[in-house]
């Protein structure tokens, strides 16, 4: 096992003897320790296979938004958690989008910003995710020392609704411009005189990474009880009714420029989203 890159002093990316990389953890691990060091493998508390680029690819992009190593590996450990424990496969995206969910959900903790959670318990719809979402609070307290409310399951648990199942296949839709999407995202924002601002660049920046993502989980078949998801978007609609007719014009404008139907579960997510980055109050 070599050193490939050195992430602190506890953490570091490595190259295992059969080629393949991986994020491994230990006390002191590569204290001063450089690339193509050779590592003691009794040292190494935890290890995390990388597969494949894309995960790679993942880590940089955390690292490059000033997301503390800790919470990249305690996301790590909680959908290795999910895998081991439940057999409970996911889209890669889930590394960045649940990682930056726990980090800025931990900022709005500290700054006593962490409002009521808008999504209902569908634990009864869901349980397996709702057990995996428990085990990850007591995961972050043991790793982060971060006590979240007890809502944050709903939050967490939601992150392994939508990205629920693992695809082998390209997606038919990989070769298409993506940065198209963030066009017509950003174009329905703007026509509203939504911009992205010191204010809201937190909420505005997570927005545009869901949407990163969003050609990955073109080709996943929604999961969700559509009358049950049916019924929390009305209710959406009813308290957000300003939130509800952006995440409309924006699915719609996608839905004609990809020819695809976006399943329930992507739209509830949406409005949850630009509720979130509008502030919108409720209705209700």
């Amino acid at each position: 096992m070599k050193v490939f890159q050195v992430l602190n002093n506890n953490v570091a990316i490595v190259r295992l003897d059969d080629g393949e990389q991986a994020i491994a953890m230990g006390k002191g691990l590569v204290f001063n320790k450089k690339k193509g060091d050779r590592l003691n493998k009794q040292q190494v508390d935890k290890l995390f296979k990388l597969e494949g680029q894309n995960q790679e690819e993942n880590i940089a992009l955390l690292l490059l938004h000033d997301v503390p190593i800790d919470f990249i590996t305690t996301t790590y450990e909680i959908v290795e958690h999910a895998k081991i424990n439940y057999q409970f496969l996911t889209q890669e995206y889930i590394y960045v989008t649940l990682t930056d969910h726990i980090y800025w959900a931990y900022k709005r903790l500290e700054n006593n910003e962490l409002n009521n959670n808008l999504i209902p318990n569908m634990e009864k719809q869901y349980p397996i995710e709702y057990q995996i979402s428990k085990d990850a609070l007591a995961i972050i307290y043991r790793n982060l020392n971060i006590s979240f409310p007890k809502e944050e399951i709903q939050s967490i648990a939601l992150h392994f609704i939508n990205a629920k199942g693992q695809s082998e296949e390209t997606s038919k839709y990989e070769n298409r411009n993506i940065k198209n999407v963030s066009e017509i995202v950003q174009e329905e924002l703007n026509l509203q005189g939504i911009f992205r601002t010191d204010k809201n660049k937190n909420y505005y920046d997570r927005f545009m990474v869901h949407f990163n993502y969003f050609i990955d989980r073109l080709d996943e078949k929604s999961a969700t009880d559509i009358e049950f998801t049916n019924d929390l978007l009305d209710q959406l609609q009813q308290r957000y009714p300003k939130s509800y007719q952006l995440a409309t014009n924006i699915y719609t404008r996608l839905e004609h420029e990809f020819c695809i139907q976006i399943n329930k579960s992507e739209e509830l997510y949406l409005v949850i989203h630009i509720q979130r980055l509008i502030g919108e109050s409720s209705k209700r």
